[in-house]
């Protein structure tokens, strides 16, 4: 009689073993990816404008976030007002250089002022514009769900 058990027993061990015990497994197979996209303005600033929602489909072009720009508009017209000194002061500069009234120190002077003026002028137009964030490539979004369902966001493939 316990010979007969121990077949038994192992036939019931391996058979709850392969039921799980009664839990449900999920069963099948599939690939899951997942790409993340990090979105970093040059420049700092409180975001205004967030037209777009974690895990939306953007075309090239496409803005996807606007940036307070009143500082940078103020700095650029400064930046302006300050190019625009430093290129009067340099029209006179060549004036009287060309009457022998001030040294050629002082010329260079007033033209790398000029130069710098416009120069940081520049870099002001620039960060006025990176204000404005727009897709530099355009994504297809593979997931259906969005907020509150299943899926995984951000799972985008370049087009």
């Amino acid at each position: 009689m316990n010979k007969c058990r121990i077949p038994i027993i192992i036939f019931t061990a391996i058979l709850l073993a392969g039921c799980g015990l009664g839990r449900s497994k999920p069963d099948g197979s599939g690939t899951i990816e997942c790409t993340q996209v990090r979105i970093s303005p040059e420049v700092a600033g409180r975001i205004v404008k967030l037209p777009i929602e974690e895990g939306d489909a953007v075309k090239k072009g496409q803005l996807l976030a606007q940036l307070d720009e009143t500082d940078y508009k103020l700095r650029r017209n400064r930046a302006k007002s300050t190019a625009w000194l430093a290129e009067q002061d340099l029209k006179r500069a060549l004036e009287l250089f060309g009457e022998h009234s001030i040294t050629q120190k002082q010329m260079d002077d007033a033209q790398a002022a000029a130069e710098l003026a416009q120069t940081r002028l520049a870099q002001m137009e620039k960060n006025l514009a990176d204000c404005t964030v727009d897709c530099a490539h355009e994504w297809r979004h593979h997931a259906q769900e969005r907020r509150g369902r299943r899926g995984c966001s951000g799972r985008r493939t370049p087009a």
